[in-house]
């Protein structure tokens, strides 16, 4: 059973990060992400890097707190 949800998670974690390379806009929904205070942004000559920590750690919190809901035993 858990094995199926994390692939399904991993399968939809892959699908959205093809959906948003190839789109340079994010989603209305999706305008938060990466802009949140403690998430990074290192611009340099010819690189750039984009550390979106808080917006990561607010979407694991939802990930385990999805999975914990809807793994209880009962």
């Amino acid at each position: 059973m858990i094995k199926r949800f994390l692939f399904w998670v991993f399968f939809f974690t892959i699908l959205g990060g093809i959906f948003i390379h190839f789109h340079t806009k994010f989603p209305p929904f999706l305008s938060w992400f990466g802009r949140l205070p403690g998430d990074m942004v290192i611009m340099r000559k010819k690189s750039y890097v984009d550390l979106p920590v808080v917006s990561s750690s607010i979407i694991s919190g939802i990930i385990v707190l999805l999975t914990s809901i809807f793994t209880r035993k009962r």
